[in-house]
């Protein structure tokens, strides 16, 4: 890992930044460990998100998203706020059973 870029520094400035990570699947993928670092220190304001509906697409992101966290490497609170709560949350969604 080369270091820290802008977008970490961005959250830490600015708590009320949101990030959507369908752009970000090419550098998370890059260094697990940076990966997890990020994604549970700002688990808060992280939502996954396709960037597409095509249901015939296989999304690599999905697979490897559940892989961390599968393998134990990303806690399971972070992967629920992630790819559900924090969703529910912002947008006021109604609760439904996962």
């Amino acid at each position: 890992m080369e270091g820290e870029g802008v977008v970490q520094q961005l959250f830490r400035d600015f708590p009320n930044l949101y990030g959507e990570l369908s752009d970000a699947f090419g550098q998370l993928r890059r260094d697990v460990g940076f990966a997890v670092q990020f994604l549970t220190e700002f688990q808060d304001r992280l939502f996954y998100g396709s960037d597409n509906c095509n249901i015939a697409q296989t999304f690599e992101m999905k697979h490897w998203f559940d892989d961390l966290h599968e393998s134990g490497r990303l806690p399971t609170a972070v992967w629920r706020k992630i790819c559900r709560n924090n969703a529910i949350q912002f947008f006021h969604l109604p609760l439904t059973p996962a």
